[in-house]
């Protein structure tokens, strides 16, 4: 899991510099042990493993180089919108 963990990193700073560390630790709490508890799930169930290549990323810097692994394993990237009340 450590190596999991420094690859998702840069991946959450991203949105944490937009939204900040108060709104970020209220949307995800610990994302260290939820992102592990997520991937542990994942590998465990077959069904999980296959079709999806991944979840909403917002297009920012931290997800590029996943963008272009799935991209480049013939996946096709689907538009989402996510609203969150800031106040």
């Amino acid at each position: 899991m450590p190596l999991l963990l420094r690859a998702w990193a840069p991946v959450l700073a991203s949105p944490q510099e937009v939204l900040g560390d108060d709104l970020i630790t209220r949307l995800r709490g610990d994302w260290r042990a939820g992102q592990a508890e997520a991937v542990r799930e994942v590998l465990a169930d077959p069904a999980q493993r296959a079709g999806e290549g991944g979840g909403p990323d917002g297009g920012d810097p931290g997800h590029e180089p996943a963008r272009r692994v799935y991209e480049g394993a013939g996946f096709a990237p689907l538009p989402v919108v996510r609203y969150l009340r800031m106040s």
